[in-house]
């Protein structure tokens, strides 16, 4: 299907769903378009200089990166001096403003600046879309109603071409709201404050227990590969001084003597119209590869000049990018076309009677690994590990029966602790939908309020 068609479908959808809203909206509601309930609704500006002109203290500059559902993400603010403040007379923000993410992949995110954030003054960039409402409606029950499924898929509706393009102001003035009483509205926000807020909580506390979760495997991945599982064994020197002790009957090779290390490649004279599954680095996280959906069928012709590197089953790609982020997964996949960035570093056994590919991919994913790449990383923004100090990882080699083992082991254990984190994430997944579906019939008059049925 075309994406035009695709899209057309996607609107109709949306415009059947918001007629028969109209057609349920309570009596006494007043449909209302969001142009004229709003005071202003325009864009931020880059300040002059760009980044450049970022200090550490200062008057926040909120970004699409600070505007989440949940509030302000005050993590990763940039700040600008008074005078550049002065400049952007534009893009100052107000109590009770509706923030909303206009361009990239945040495209709907919204929230609102208020004094609770800490700040008695911000401006915002050309990312980032301020909505000021006016007296007729209350700004919390503005943001439910965007945030909810009938205000999103009214938002989706109003971007054209490509996400980067952003939202097109003029279709979003024709947003369609239905307001309740100003005494209703403060209604409904107080009760979802409440309820959501419940709600959050729950979630917040199965966030945790993920990340408790998270932590425990890497602990166990860790003693495994670095300890073993008999803790009878006597320790030894490793010779290795950040190493420290290993079990006796170990020893310490580096890779690049035990393991091939992007052994092969696409040819260049491959037929362009050979079908590969290409791997990009941003399919692959601490927990492998993020879903078979992820992985792009696609013509050597059209795939993009980075993917090279050929994988077959028994593989470990780990991302030579930002170690900190553990891109690693071991591949199972026996599909003979499967390709990978050049982005990645793809590892296999040299000897099977020194190294077996199963331990080698538990030892890779240790913090004792990952901690060594964060070392020998490379630049900024985007640090890497090069050749030279991937090759050189002084690796634990156990006896090869007793890796197998060890490999055995932590299938069984990551296994039951990712099953564990599998349920809590469900478990999340169906209180958000709870919460959305309660945010959309409370917006939307579907359900009523005691006193204003």
């Amino acid at each position: 299907m075309k994406i035009g068609t695709a899209k057309a479908m996607d609107d109709r959808v949306m415009q059947d769903s918001v007629v028969q809203w109209i057609k349920s909206m309570p009596e006494g509601w007043q449909l209302r378009r969001l142009g004229d309930i709003s005071l202003k609704i325009g864009s931020g500006v880059t300040p002059k200089g760009g980044a450049t002109v970022y200090l550490e203290r200062g008057i926040p500059l909120f970004r699409s990166q600070n505007i989440h559902f949940y509030g302000l993400a005050l993590d990763d603010v940039a700040f600008i001096s008074e005078e550049t403040h002065q400049e952007m007379k534009g893009s100052h923000v107000k109590n009770n403003d509706i923030l909303l993410n206009v361009t990239g992949a945040s495209i709907g995110r919204c929230f609102y600046f208020a004094k609770e954030c800490g700040f008695k003054e911000a401006n915002v960039n050309q990312h980032v879309c301020i909505i000021r409402p006016s007296r007729q409606i209350l700004y919390k029950f503005l943001h439910y109603f965007m945030m909810s499924n009938i205000g999103q898929s009214q938002i989706f509706s109003s971007f054209r071409g490509s996400s980067r393009e952003g939202l097109n102001f003029k279709d979003l003035k024709l947003f369609k709201l239905g307001l309740p009483s100003r005494k209703e509205q403060q209604a409904i926000a107080h009760y979802l404050d409440q309820q959501c807020g419940k709600l959050d909580a729950v979630i917040t506390i199965k966030q945790q227990q993920i990340k408790t979760l998270d932590a425990l495997r890497q602990s166990v991945i860790y003693q495994a590969v670095t300890k073993g599982l008999d803790a009878t064994v006597p320790l030894v020197g490793s010779g290795v001084e950040w190493l420290g002790d290993i079990p006796l009957g170990w020893r310490i090779e580096r890779l690049k003597d035990i393991a091939n290390i992007n052994e092969n490649t696409l040819d260049a004279k491959t037929p362009d119209d050979y079908l590969l599954q290409y791997i990009e680095i941003s399919n692959v996280n601490s927990q492998g590869i993020v879903s078979d959906q992820a992985i792009e069928e696609i013509e050597f012709s059209a795939a993009p000049s980075r993917a090279k590197r050929r994988v077959f089953p028994g593989d470990t790609i780990i991302s030579s990018v930002r170690p900190n982020l553990q891109a690693i997964a071991y591949i199972e996949r026996d599909e003979s076309n499967l390709v990978c960035s050049t982005g990645f570093y793809v590892v296999n056994t040299k000897f099977t009677h020194l190294l077996d590919n199963k331990f080698a991919y538990y030892f890779l994913l240790s913090v004792n690994s990952k901690q060594y790449f964060e070392s020998v990383a490379k630049g900024v923004g985007y640090p890497s590990v090069d050749d030279r100090d991937f090759k050189s990882l002084h690796t634990m080699l156990p006896p090869v029966a007793e890796q197998q083992a060890i490999a055995n082991h932590l299938d069984q254990e990551t296994q039951r602790l990712d099953t564990l984190k599998a349920n809590l994430n469900q478990q999340i997944s169906t209180l958000q939908a709870y919460k959305k579906s309660l945010i959309y019939e409370c917006v939307t008059g579907k359900k009523r309020l005691a006193g204003y049925a």
